[in-house]
């Protein structure tokens, strides 16, 4: 039975989920002003963005950096079935800027991560955001799915110095 569900915590105004399935929706080329990752978890789909065409399968990734043009669909007539999250673009360089030093959001360097236990991560944070578990754990793993894509992703600036170095620079 096709059905699509969008999911948002007022607690976490920077997030919001999406989980449809067996859709044979189709979208034209478009945008979003917010980071985006997409998984299906059910099908396939044909994937294009910045130029680039990929096929989206379970155990791989859809990372569509902020104002990208991009179109998912599927290639023939089967349903599928997928998961987005759409995270601010602020939040996600407030974690970006915990990891390194950056005045800008840093774009991820490529549009499909085919990771299987990034995958799964992406699908227990997806499961703790749409139950209704704890603010903590859901803010918890949305902060370690972001920052383990983040860091295998985009083109880090200056390594964060631990405060104990940076002391020593300020007293020296």
């Amino acid at each position: 039975m096709r059905q699509e569900r969008f999911f948002t915590d007022p607690r976490l105004p920077f997030v919001e989920c999406r989980v449809s399935q067996a859709s044979v929706r189709t979208f034209k080329p478009h945008i979003h002003g917010c980071f985006s990752i997409g998984a299906v978890t059910q099908g396939e789909i044909l994937y294009r963005a910045a130029d680039r065409s990929h096929r989206l399968r379970p155990g791989a990734l859809a990372l569509i950096n902020p104002e990208t043009l991009h179109a998912c669909n599927q290639d023939n007539a089967a349903p599928r079935s997928y998961c987005m999250l759409y995270l601010e673009t602020d939040w996600c360089l407030r974690v970006q800027q915990s990891l390194w030093q950056s005045e800008r959001f840093a774009p991820t360097r490529s549009s499909l991560l085919d990771d299987p236990a990034l995958y799964d991560q992406y699908l227990a944070a997806v499961a703790i955001l749409t139950a209704n578990s704890p603010l903590l754990e859901k803010e918890q793993h949305l902060v370690d799915l972001a920052t383990a894509i983040f860091l295998q992703t985009c083109e880090p600036g200056e390594p964060i110095r631990p405060a104990a170095q940076r002391v020593e620079q300020l007293t020296a």
